[in-house]
């Protein structure tokens, strides 16, 4: 019985190692989009996945808050903006790469700054903006991406917070 509970326990221990893997090089691909230091593997930084996919890498890019370190892409993302910003950083390119996600397209904000009550890209309005982008991201678990976009259920709809040259988008 002992080197059957043995085998049993080393078996799942295997399991969970391939899986852990699986997760930690899918999630390489979603955050090599924002973070530098990871290979692009040959794909396009603007790559969306596909719907099915996207809740995976909405889940790996939400993993990205903390991380500070200067982001693969930064700045104004709209011609008409004059203002300069300092480099983004990962967190804050993770959060521009999911509503990049969610819109399908890139250049939904004016930059890759998330504006506030407190100013752009502050800890407060960062830390606000995760546990936003979370409870919108247990929806999205819920209906799926494409029945959130129909219904209009967006990352920071209801708070005080938008994307650099966007307004604060009201609850429904």
């Amino acid at each position: 019985m002992r080197r059957i509970t043995l085998w049993w326990m080393g078996a799942a221990l295997l399991f969970d190692c391939s899986a852990a893997s699986a997760h930690g090089a899918r999630c390489t691909v979603w955050r090599s989009k924002v973070d530098p230091s990871l290979s692009l593997q040959g794909r396009a930084i603007a790559e969306l996945p596909s719907d099915r996919d996207a809740v995976a890498a909405i889940a790996c890019l939400l993993e990205s808050r903390g991380d500070t370190r200067p982001a693969r892409f930064s700045g104004a993302m709209d011609e008409r903006v004059s203002q300069t910003f300092d480099r983004a950083t990962i967190e804050v390119a993770a959060l521009y790469f999911i509503s990049f996600i969610y819109e399908k397209k890139w250049d939904h904000g004016m930059a890759v700054a998330i504006d506030g009550p407190d100013g752009v890209n502050t800890d407060k309005t960062i830390r606000d903006a995760y546990a936003a982008y979370r409870r919108w991201f247990v929806k999205v678990k819920r209906y799926g991406i494409a029945d959130c976009r129909k219904r209009g259920i967006a990352p920071l709809r209801g708070t005080s917070l938008a994307w650099y040259g966007k307004a604060p988008l009201p609850m429904p």
